[in-house]
């Protein structure tokens, strides 16, 4: 498992509770059920391309594989599913880097996450992830070309972009926006999963079912933040991941489940470290600034 790259939400974000987002990051770690059940987007992705499913361990009584293959296999689900489950290895890999690269402020990230999130978009749909499937296709792929447009414009000496910080307006706004479209993921989400799966997991479970709205709302502004390369779109991630992690450790009308609750401990500390990244880059950014005024001043005056 040493090579196995691990998925963010963090970052990318998207995060629906029911389906996970997956632009992200790299780690996916799924449940996996019955034939028909519904199946959350993580899955453990290892050296030789399967994918492992923690819960099976803990879980005596079904017989599933550890492996999704075998058990996709044994389901009789499409040769060209379980093509699509290889290929998301793959982006789930390139997620990895693109989370990397964010962090580390590259313009490059963009191209990385563009190709992971058509290559995870197509896999979600065809495995029936609504949630994963919108944001990836419908939100995060055109957020990665704005993005890549935006960040040209903005790279430092080093070819690294540079980090603003919200102001009091702004982050009113922020949280204007983001309670704003919790109600319309509330509602927007179910009718979706409804139109391509015929169910929704969370449709009785009032709680789940508002931090599933919650999350998405965060998510999406989360990356909006990202393009515009503000430092506090960390804290939205941070919050999502604290969210997934209460609601995947068996404390609300969820039962315990191991895979997605390591996938979001994870993700939190990857968050952390971009928060602690940006949030350094743009305090040194402070700090030059009246280094530069100095400079210039003395410049007109010769």
């Amino acid at each position: 498992m040493s090579s196995a790259a691990v998925e963010l939400a963090s970052i990318s974000g998207s995060t629906s509770i029911t389906e996970a987002t997956s632009i992200s990051g790299s780690t996916s770690i799924s449940l996996d059920l019955a034939p028909n059940a519904h199946v959350n987007q993580y899955e453990y992705i290892v050296e030789n391309g399967k994918t492992q499913d923690f819960n099976s361990l803990i879980n005596k009584q079904t017989n599933r594989s550890l492996f999704k293959w075998t058990n996709d296999l044994n389901d009789g689900r499409e040769l060209w599913r379980r093509i699509l489950l290889s290929l998301s290895g793959l982006a789930s890999f390139l997620n990895a880097l693109y989370i990397v690269l964010v962090i580390k402020g590259k313009l490059s990230s963009y191209m990385w996450g563009v190709i992971a999130a058509i290559i995870y978009g197509v896999f979600a749909f065809a495995y029936g992830y609504v949630g994963d499937a919108q944001l990836n296709i419908m939100v995060f792929l055109p957020m990665q070309l704005i993005g890549a447009y935006l960040w040209s414009n903005q790279l430092d000496s080093e070819l690294t972009i540079r980090v603003h910080a919200l102001s009091i307006l702004k982050w009113i706004f922020v949280i204007i926006l983001c309670a704003a479209l919790a109600p319309m993921f509330y509602w927007e989400i179910p009718a979706f999963s409804k139109l391509i799966t015929k169910q929704y997991i969370f449709e009785t479970m009032i709680t789940p079912h508002i931090l599933d709205a919650l999350t998405n709302s965060l998510s999406v502004v989360a990356q909006v933040l990202v393009i515009f390369r503000y430092w506090e779109q960390y804290i939205l991630w941070l919050a999502v991941n604290v969210m997934n992690i209460i609601m995947y450790s068996g404390l609300l009308q969820t039962p315990l489940d191991i895979n997605l609750l390591l996938a979001w401990i994870v993700s939190s500390i990857y968050t952390l470290v971009g928060l602690y990244t940006w949030f350094r880059r743009w305090k040194s950014s402070i700090r030059i600034k009246p280094e530069l005024q100095e400079i210039f001043s003395l410049s007109d005056q010769k």
